[in-house]
């Protein structure tokens, strides 16, 4: 909790229900590696989830004209952002598989030949809507 915001809390409200959402949310220790409290986290985390269920165009929403078939996800999954790299760069050879993170003892640069690659095969034959 910021500094002395307890006892303002104490001093301002008769009880810790009281205490309005977003200013106690805004007063949390934030998580480790993290801006946000837990309960800004949770409820970040739940909006990206509604956000991502309620998109009838999320890519891994099924049962429509458009969705991906359960080959093409597959090969969607294995598509990483070292991957990428490595597709669209002649000068990078290696590069820790998860690209976003510092090369670590548990995340060390690999040959590019190593980081797992989209198959595009299946594909294949698939009808093009106009």
């Amino acid at each position: 909790m910021v500094a002395g915001a307890a006892e303002t809390f104490s001093q301002m409200y008769r009880n810790v229900d009281d205490i309005d959402l977003f200013i106690g949310g805004v007063h949390e220790d934030p998580l480790p590696d993290a801006l946000v409290g837990p309960t800004f986290a949770c409820i970040v985390a739940e909006q990206f989830r509604r956000t991502k269920l309620g998109d009838r165009f999320w890519y891994e929403n099924g049962k429509l004209p458009h969705s991906f078939s359960k080959e093409q996800l597959m090969e969607i999954r294995k598509s990483s952002m070292a991957s990428l790299i490595c597709d669209n760069t002649d000068t990078i050879g290696r590069i820790q598989p998860l690209a976003f993170l510092r090369p670590e003892s548990w995340n060390g640069k690999i040959n590019c030949n190593q980081i797992s690659r989209m198959n595009l095969s299946p594909w294949r034959n698939e009808r093009i809507w106009s």
